[in-house]
């Protein structure tokens, strides 16, 4: 399968930054994507003022213009953007096929705190509602794991995807610089270990102004915790051949995955 990555650059503009989420994705298409997977917040800098304004103001904008992409003949999973329901604001995903249905949705659940005392104190839960529960979607390459940034600090709900037949988990994601450089590759790589599934990590590229935090280096890693792909600071787009095959055969020379669906069925 090939997935197409897109490390897009956010600015104050949602509009432009629909449209430039957009023109990447068309090229990945006409490259020959089959897949083309977003990162957390690609429209939407990641400031809770812009986050109340931009998800106001989207009325169905970008969940359209994702729909619309993947009637191209692709499977979109659509990174994260804020969605207003009612009252509340969640960071919402949602996954496509190449009809423009919706196949998979997760709201993100554990919700990001980071504090150091006298220069940073920011909490997730101050702007949006944290989703609850994990699912998997399903595609003719297999079955398929989604969960959204710091998610990914919880290997429970990891496990549960891949007891679930997950062999591939993507993870829209947009950490901090501060924390990135040593955790950003070591969680993806713990997580696809753990259960011999290949991780996909996108992230937003490093820019000017609101986007100057941004990590970017989205990750692809293999069933044995191997990094495949991996992107710089900046706007880039690829695509990467993902063989799903590889996390059966792994499985079957390293018992790690057999083992944990002993110990799963017994917990449940």
């Amino acid at each position: 399968m090939k997935v197409g990555i897109v490390q897009n650059k956010i600015g104050d503009n949602l509009l432009k930054n629909i449209q430039r989420a957009k023109e990447l994705g068309k090229i990945l298409i006409d490259q020959g994507a089959e897949y083309i997977v977003f990162p957390e917040l690609f429209q939407c800098p990641y400031e809770d003022s812009y986050i109340k304004d931009f998800a106001n103001k989207d009325e169905g904008r970008t969940f359209d213009m994702l729909r619309e992409l993947a009637r191209s003949g692709v499977y979109v999973i659509g990174g994260t953007f804020p969605e207003l329901r009612g009252k509340d604001i969640y960071n919402t995903s949602y996954v496509f096929n190449p009809k423009g249905e919706v196949i998979g949705h997760h709201d993100k659940n554990y919700l990001y705190t980071f504090k150091i005392p006298g220069k940073i104190d920011y909490d997730e839960g101050n702007i949006f509602t944290p989703g609850h529960g994990f699912s998997t979607f399903e595609t003719e390459d297999g079955i398929f794991g989604l969960g959204i940034c710091f998610d990914i600090r919880f290997p429970f709900p990891f496990e549960k995807m891949a007891m679930e037949g997950a062999k591939v988990i993507f993870l829209p994601g947009a950490f901090h610089h501060k924390v990135a450089k040593a955790h950003w590759e070591l969680v993806l790589r713990a997580r696809a270990v753990d259960n011999q599934v290949f991780m996909v990590g996108v992230s937003p590229a490093k820019g000017e102004g609101p986007s100057k935090n941004y990590y970017g280096h989205s990750l692809v890693v293999d069933p044995w915790a191997n990094v495949i792909s991996a992107f710089g600071f900046f706007e880039e787009i690829g695509i990467v051949n993902i063989d799903v095959n590889e996390v059966d055969q792994g499985r079957k020379e390293l018992h790690i995955f057999k083992r944990k669906q002993a110990d799963y069925k017994a917990r449940s």
